[in-house]
């Protein structure tokens, strides 16, 4: 699992709430570059993308996940309406983040049904 937060207190609250929920991140990146660099090369089963990456927009990584069939779960503190049309239909979850509001977006990543 992927997990991109450039925030170092959120990042380890989200582990933790992954934790809880039987996952182990295996790659956590706090930054634009690290996180394009680990979307273009690695394969992850999952991955949740804080969209505002210290007021670089997250949105390029999605699109080097998105061909490579990897599911993702958008992260922030933004309305929905913000995101914009193509990355819509992806889960959302805002921060700070709740184990059971994760839970159901990881269903619905990875089982299409929430």
């Amino acid at each position: 699992m992927l997990i991109v937060e450039d925030n170092y207190l959120l990042a380890s609250t989200l582990i933790d709430v992954l934790a809880e929920l039987g996952y182990t991140p295996v790659d956590c990146e706090g930054s634009f570059r690290g996180a394009m660099a680990a979307a273009e090369t690695a394969t992850y089963e999952l991955a949740v993308v804080e969209v505002n990456l210290k007021g670089e927009s997250a949105f390029p990584i999605l699109d080097k996940l998105r061909p490579r069939g990897i599911p993702y779960i958008l992260a922030t503190c933004d309305a929905r309406a913000d995101i914009p049309a193509i990355y819509s239909s992806a889960p959302f979850i805002r921060k700070p983040y709740d184990v059971e509001q994760l839970r159901k977006a990881i269903i619905e990543c990875t089982s299409g049904q929430a």
